[in-house]
C-alpha cells in the first residue's frame, strides 16, 4: 500500500511537470529608439498566446525583458534568462547587432535565440546552429534595391548606412547587386545609432555625382535625414532600408518623407492573415504590421515544436530543422540548415500622404 501511494504520488508529480507551459524568453526593444518594433513585435506574440488559450493549449508561458535596443542589455538579460528562467528558447532582438551577440550566447548555451525581425545576411552564416529566424535575410532586400535602381536607370548612388551588422551586411550586398549591371557606390559614410546631424554627409553627397541617396538607418536618424536633405535642396531621390516603414520615419521626417522610397516585407495576404489582422485590429484598435504577424507566427511555431515533446534548446533546434511546413499567417514556414525561413520577400514602397503604398 506504501509502495503503491508512493508511485501515485510520483505519477502525479511527473503529470504535474508535464503540464507545466515551458518559459520562452523575449527581449525586444520595448523602450527606446526601435521600440515600436519591440511592441509590435510583443502584441503579435500576446495576441498569439491568447488564441492557443482560446484552443485549451498553454503549452508555453512568455517572459518578457527589455534590451532597450542596446546590445549590452541584450547580452544581460538573455543570460538572465537562460540561468533564472531556465528558458531553453529566447526571443528576439529586433536589431541584428542585439540578436548576433544573443545568438553567440545561444550557441554556447544550446539556447536556441529565434528572432521575428532581425534580418542581416550577417546571421546566416555566423548566428550558428542555434539561429533561427522568420524575417526574409536582407540579401533578398539589397536584390530587391539594386533591380529598382537599375530600371530606374540610376547606376552611381551614395550610401549612408549604420556602421553595425545590420548596415554593413546591407552596404556591402547593395554593392555587390549594384556592380551587376554596372552601377557603383560613389561615396559612402557609416556612422553610430543616434546621431542626429547629416549635414556633412549630406553635402559630402551632393558634391559626388550621385544620382540618388541610399540611406540605411532605423526610423528618427532617417527623418532628420531627410529633414536636412529638403533644407540643404537636395534634388535626387532619397532611398532607404526596411527600418524605415516604421511610425518614426514619417514622425520625424514630416512633409519631408513625402516621396521617399524604400524596399521592406511584402505585404500579408491570405485568409489566416486576413483573420489574424481582424483579431488584432479588434484587440489592440490599429492595423497590424508584417512584423507582428512574424511574431505571431514565431510562438506558434515554438508552441508546436514544445507539444511535440521538445522541451530543452538542443530538441527545439532538431524539430525546427525537421518540421514539417507551418502554414502561418505570413505564409509557409520552413528552415533551412542556417536557420533562415525560406522563400518570403520584399516589396517597393513608396511615402504618400504619410503612408506607405506598394510600388509595382
Amino acid at each position: 500500500m506504501f509502495l503503491a501511494d508512493a508511485d501515485s504520488s510520483k505519477e502525479k508529480v511527473q503529470s504535474k511537470k508535464e503540464n507545466t507551459p515551458v518559459p520562452i524568453g523575449v527581449c525586444l526593444p520595448l523602450t527606446g529608439p526601435v521600440a515600436s518594433y519591440g511592441e509590435r513585435a510583443r502584441k503579435g506574440m500576446e495576441l498569439a498566446i491568447a488564441d492557443l488559450q482560446n484552443q485549451g493549449k498553454t503549452p508555453i508561458r512568455l517572459i518578457f525583458e527589455d534590451d532597450q535596443g542596446k546590445t549590452p542589455v541584450a547580452v544581460s538579460v538573455t543570460q538572465h534568462l537562460i540561468d533564472r528562467d531556465k528558458a531553453p528558447v529566447v526571443v528576439g532582438s529586433a536589431a541584428s547587432s542585439q540578436t548576433m551577440a544573443m545568438a553567440s550566447i545561444g550557441n554556447r548555451r544550446e539556447v536556441v535565440i529565434f528572432s521575428p525581425i532581425a534580418s542581416s545576411p550577417e546571421l546566416s552564416t555566423k548566428g550558428g546552429d542555434y539561429f533561427f529566424r522568420v524575417a526574409p535575410s536582407d540579401t533578398a532586400q539589397a536584390s530587391v534595391m539594386a533591380n529598382w535602381l537599375k530600371e530606374l536607370g540610376i547606376k552611381k548612388i551614395a550610401v549612408l548606412y549604420f556602421a553595425n551588422t545590420w548596415g554593413q551586411s546591407l552596404f556591402e550586398a547593395i554593392g555587390k547587386d549594384l556592380g551587376s549591371f554596372g552601377g557603383m557606390i560613389v561615396a559612402s559614410d557609416g556612422i553610430q545609432e543616434g546621431q542626429t546631424d547629416f549635414r556633412t554627409q549630406i553635402e559630402k553627397f551632393k558634391g559626388s555625382q550621385a544620382e540618388a541617396f541610399y540611406v540605411i538607418t532605423h526610423g528618427k536618424e532617417g527623418g532628420n535625414f531627410v529633414k536636412q536633405a529638403e533644407q540643404l535642396q537636395v534634388k535626387v531621390p532619397i532611398f532607404g532600408g526596411d527600418v524605415w516603414s516604421s511610425p518614426e520615419f514619417v514622425e520625424v521626417g514630416g512633409k519631408a518623407a513625402e516621396g521617399c522610397r524604400l524596399v521592406a516585407p511584402a505585404k500579408l495576404a491570405g485568409a489566416k492573415y486576413e483573420h489574424f489582422a481582424s483579431e488584432y485590429a479588434a484587440r489592440y484598435k490599429e492595423q497590424p504590421e508584417v512584423y507582428a504577424a512574424y511574431s505571431y507566427d514565431t510562438i506558434m511555431v515554438l508552441s508546436q515544436a514544445v507539444q511535440s515533446g521538445a522541451a530543452t534548446g538542443k530538441a527545439i533546434r532538431n524539430y525546427l530543422l525537421d518540421m514539417p511546413s507551418y502554414q502561418g499567417v505570413s505564409g509557409d514556414i520552413r528552415f533551412d540548415k542556417h536557420g533562415d525561413k525560406i522563400g518570403g520577400g520584399f516589396d517597393r514602397y513608396i511615402i504618400k500622404e504619410g503612408k506607405l503604398q506598394v510600388v509595382k
